[in-house]
């Protein structure tokens, strides 16, 4: 794992619940407003990003095998199933209702 990677799992581990959940937020509004091609990097990144917190020592978070509906979940979202269609963020936060 590069530094740059353990610096920044370190920083998110030391946010407030609060505030880990306005920096999830920006991201997902920066996320949206970026071309598809850039977007499947950016799940590649994220997915490396969200291996690595999982299996470093500091993790605060049990990492579980996924249930039956949560697998399912993933399976439908890779064959584009059963997704949620949003116009932008805003659209998006409603939906979630946050």
């Amino acid at each position: 794992m590069s530094k740059q990677l353990q610096e920044t799992i370190i920083f998110a581990q030391q946010l407030s619940p609060v505030e880990q959940m306005e920096l999830i937020k920006t991201l997902f509004q920066s996320l949206i407003a970026q071309p598809l091609e850039k977007l499947t990097l950016v799940d590649t990144i994220l997915q490396l990003l969200r291996d690595a917190f999982y299996d470093s020592e500091a993790s605060p978070f049990e990492q579980r095998i996924p249930n039956e509906i949560t697998e399912q979940t993933f399976l439908d979202s890779d064959d584009g199933q059963n997704i949620v269609q949003c116009e932008d963020s805003q659209d998006m936060f409603e939906k979630l209702g946050i």
